[in-house]
């Protein structure tokens, strides 16, 4: 993948910094908690395992942003 990391951080820190990426990976639980951020235009993608770099990739496939 040829994605910049721009932070990993705590949950609440995540909420209020997410509608400044393009894209969020958390974990499928915690899909509502950033509603707001999708409101924005900020693309959350949900992990059954946040580690797992396989399944990233497939998610951002999943919505086209995976060249």
């Amino acid at each position: 993948m040829h994605y910049q990391i721009g932070s990993l951080c705590s949950l609440s820190e995540g909420k209020s910094l997410a509608p400044q990426y393009d894209v969020v990976f958390c974990a499928k639980n915690f899909l509502s908690t950033f509603k707001d951020a999708e409101k924005k235009g900020t693309v959350v993608l949900g992990l059954r395992n946040i580690m797992s770099l396989g399944e990233m990739e497939k998610a951002l496939e999943a919505k086209g942003l995976l060249d």
